[in-house]
């Protein structure tokens, strides 16, 4: 399946979004961990929704990729395991 980066930058925006408050402005170059967007919790359950949405699974390297930790380099990375199938 390919990504188109565009598309799911915004699905991610939305999702995470979605669980903010209004005033809370997020954006493709938000990193949803380390500003506080996302908790833990959070995390897990954008992990399984990203997962099943794009049909990859993700790696402990990629949870350890800094990358990770932001939208643009999220979709990237699912992006890159969506090209390798």
């Amino acid at each position: 399946m390919a990504i188109d980066s565009d598309a799911e930058a915004k699905w991610l925006i939305d999702w995470i979004s979605n669980r903010q408050p209004k005033s809370i402005i997020v954006t493709a170059d938000s990193e949803f961990v380390e500003s506080g967007l996302l908790d833990s919790f959070g995390v897990i359950e954008l992990i399984a929704a990203a997962e099943a949405r794009f049909g990859i699974r993700f790696t402990e390297d990629d949870f350890a990729n800094p990358d990770f930790n932001s939208v643009r380099g999220f979709i990237e990375i699912a992006r890159q395991h969506a090209a390798r199938q």
